[in-house]
């Protein structure tokens, strides 16, 4: 079964799962989305202080990662906070560890296994590798689109050679707001890493997830104070949007949380917000996450007692 719409749930509101995945053991997941058919997955994967992975590992599906929180090192190269990588299929992780522990949003585009069946003359695809980009480091672009709210940039993380699918984080500017309702033509994938995010479903904060099917018109969306940083991913081509300049929706600083989502994820997200939809952050909330708080700091944070 494909994947359902999840629309959106935040992070900090899900279980920890210890044996998730076979080939990160030691580490704890919360699942955000999956393909039954394919096995293809996103997840937050915690790894603990000391944690190594298997040494000259390959695994059977491309992977990317953007780091969180902590520090994650592969072959060598020492990956921190707004980093990005992408292993292509079959390609050679020699060491993978995680000396001081580290919080990594990870995609698998097909159930990670560990392999050792592979071509050796050409054991992944170069071309699709993205060794490391630094968002902290390298420059971001400004955007300007007509139909889009002003001040935002984009960084570009990777563009698939065959399906023209891209990643990238998108930065809204403080009290920027959406004007119109939109749609692609393709998934829309997205976390929002810091910052706030409000649209007509509810107030996404850092940690907020969605996975968005083909052709539905969502927003518009707005960013309050904090301004926000999001990771983006397009699934199934290039994004496209599409804007319905016919209905102007006025912008609501205050929205109710009404997601859409399985029924497994709604049971636990009704575990934290209110009978009318109220979530359990306030205005104030808002202000301590812009202002680099411990609140935000805490988000990520594994449980003293370690996995549920």
């Amino acid at each position: 079964m494909p994947r359902p719409q999840v629309e959106f749930v935040q992070t900090q509101w899900l279980d920890w799962d210890a044996s998730r995945f076979d080939v990160r053991a030691g580490a704890v997941a919360k699942v955000l989305s999956e393909d039954d058919d394919t096995g293809a997955a996103t997840a937050v994967i915690a790894y603990p202080p000391g944690w190594q992975g298997t040494p000259h590992e390959r695994l059977t599906c491309d992977e990317e990662f953007l780091l969180l929180e902590g520090g994650l090192q592969v072959n060598g190269v020492d990956y921190e906070y707004l980093s990005y990588g992408r292993f292509p299929a079959g390609y050679l992780r020699e060491t993978m560890s995680a000396p001081a522990g580290a919080v990594v949003l990870t995609f698998f585009d097909r159930a990670p296994q560990a392999t050792t069946d592979y071509n050796r003359q050409r054991p992944f695809d170069p071309r699709k590798l993205v060794t490391k980009r630094d968002a902290q480091v390298e420059p971001w672009r400004r955007l300007h689109k007509p139909d889009m709210a002003p001040g935002a940039k984009r960084f570009d993380l990777k563009e698939d050679p065959d399906t023209g699918e891209a990643t990238w984080l998108l930065a809204g500017p403080p009290v920027r707001k959406g004007r119109f309702p939109e749609r692609h033509p393709v998934v829309e994938e997205t976390f929002i890493v810091e910052g706030w995010s409000m649209s007509p479903l509810g107030p996404m904060g850092p940690g907020a997830y969605f996975w968005r099917p083909p052709d539905i018109w969502h927003g518009p969306f707005c960013t309050p104070q904090s301004g926000k940083i999001g990771l983006v991913r397009s699934v199934g081509g290039p994004l496209s949007t599409e804007y319905d300049r016919s209905r102007v929706i006025p912008v609501d600083w205050h929205p109710r949380y009404q997601p859409v989502l399985p029924d497994a994820m709604a049971q636990a997200a009704a575990r934290f917000i209110g009978p009318a939809g109220e979530a359990p952050y306030s205005e104030a909330d808002v202000l301590h996450v812009a202002s680099g708080g411990q609140w935000a700091a805490a988000t990520w944070s594994v449980p003293a007692g370690g996995a549920q």
